[in-house]
């Protein structure tokens, strides 16, 4: 991790979060293209919405909004959110999952996701995202009302639509 301090908004982040969620449900939507090639493109979509949630929580906290560094380890801004708020223990094993997929580990050599880990993917992305302090946190940041939290209806639609595929 660097010591250059993260420069985006909460607000910014959350909209950066939401557009990679955006960007989830629309690569898996997309049935004429969609491979399975494109499950890593998902997890670092995935691993970056995680980093960006964390990274607006602690910014938004008055205790740790000036030691919010540049990096993509989620364990280090995992470590730090649980300081503030014990809740988060209930969303760490799919932080450690969705660490996996940093961009870094793609660039050194292909992220393979079988059907098992790519489901389970898909209910990672979705545990964190509708965690309650990151939902608190959306509702707090969206001030334009454009867009919010995303419905969860998606999520269930894509997680359908895989498991109907995998039968």
């Amino acid at each position: 991790m660097s010591k250059k301090k993260v420069t985006e908004s909460p607000e910014e982040l959350i909209g950066k979060a939401n557009s990679d969620v955006i960007a989830i449900i629309g690569i898996i939507k997309n049935d004429e293209l969609f491979t399975v090639d494109d499950r890593e493109t998902v997890g670092v979509h995935a691993q970056q919405m995680a980093e960006k949630l964390l990274k607006a929580y602690l910014l938004n906290n008055e205790k740790t909004k000036n030691d919010v560094f540049h990096g993509h380890n989620l364990k280090i801004y995992f470590n730090q959110a649980i300081l503030l708020d014990k809740s988060f223990e209930n969303i760490e094993k799919n932080i450690v999952q969705l660490n996996n997929y940093t961009a870094e580990a793609r660039y050194v050599g292909k992220i393979v996701i079988d059907d098992k880990d790519f489901e389970g993917l898909l209910n990672d992305i979705k545990t964190v995202y509708y965690f309650p302090a990151f939902i608190e946190l959306i509702n707090t940041f969206d001030k334009s009302k454009t867009r919010g939290i995303i419905d969860n209806k998606h999520f269930d639609e894509i997680i359908e639509k895989y498991r109907r595929n995998m039968e």
